[in-house]
């Protein structure tokens, strides 16, 4: 028999890798700065997954105009500490500086964001329009949020996450709706101000079974490398060695 359905198949498109906006392999170094995700994106347990990459320590607070020059000057005393341990740098060296910040502004309990995270915006040009004041001769890359996915967390104490209570309320405005527009308002200030814009949404959006049980959030260290790795023209096959992080 027949099955005559009204309307229109939903629209789909193949995935494909995003542009090489960047390739970091031009760069004698690069700084990453940024949450836990960010570390984790570039690296397995504190490793590197290139050995041009320097690792900011976790900024650890979402990004809005009361926050953005303390995360400025974390940027700029990694940046600082990167330029003094390699002397290439001082010299004729290239140095890329990549930023991002998501999943503390898509979790924090603040009521000025909004719906078009406003404030956040306002934080984001100011802290990239002062980065570029205070070192014109550095390239400002800006990574893209990354998914988070709420059917993956699990209604149960957890070891990484404590009493149930605690993790329900860590994930209350944690949701596919919210990372999805931040980082379209995040891409729209890139294409503005001209900030190259490494967009791995899609990938991550995609890829809701690489995240750490019951997490939601952070995604596992084969999935980082092999995203990270679009925005180098030469791999390095750093050999993967952690402890698969149970719950």
């Amino acid at each position: 028999y027949t099955v005559n359905i009204e309307g229109y198949a939903p629209p789909i498109r193949p995935f494909r890798p995003p542009e090489m906006v960047v390739d970091l392999d031009e760069f004698h170094r690069v700084v990453f700065v940024g949450d836990s995700l960010m570390g984790q994106f570039v690296g397995c347990q504190e490793r590197p997954y290139h050995s041009d990459i320097s690792i900011s320590p976790n900024v650890g607070m979402p990004l809005n105009t009361k926050t953005w020059e303390l995360f400025a000057t974390k940027a700029e005393n990694s940046i600082e500490t990167t330029i003094r341990d390699h002397s290439k740098l001082s010299a004729s060296g290239k140095l890329a500086v990549v930023i991002s910040s998501s999943t503390w502004d898509i979790l924090a309990d603040d009521s000025a964001q909004g719906r078009t995270f406003s404030d956040h915006l306002t934080a984001m040009r100011n802290l990239i329009e002062k980065m570029r004041s205070d070192y014109p001769h550095i390239a400002f890359v800006w990574k893209s949020a990354t998914a988070v996915h709420n059917h993956v967390v699990v209604n149960k104490k957890t070891k990484w996450f404590g009493a149930i209570e605690k993790a329900l309320k860590r994930i209350k405005y944690m949701s596919s709706t919210r990372s999805k527009d931040l980082y379209q308002y995040q891409k729209e200030i890139c294409e503005e101000m001209n900030v190259p814009f490494l967009d791995v949404y899609d990938a991550y959006y995609l890829s809701g079974d690489w995240h750490y049980p019951t997490d939601g959030r952070h995604y596992r260290c084969e999935l980082n490398q092999a995203v990270l790795n679009w925005f180098y023209s030469k791999l390095e096959n750093v050999k993967l060695e952690y402890r698969y992080r149970g719950y």
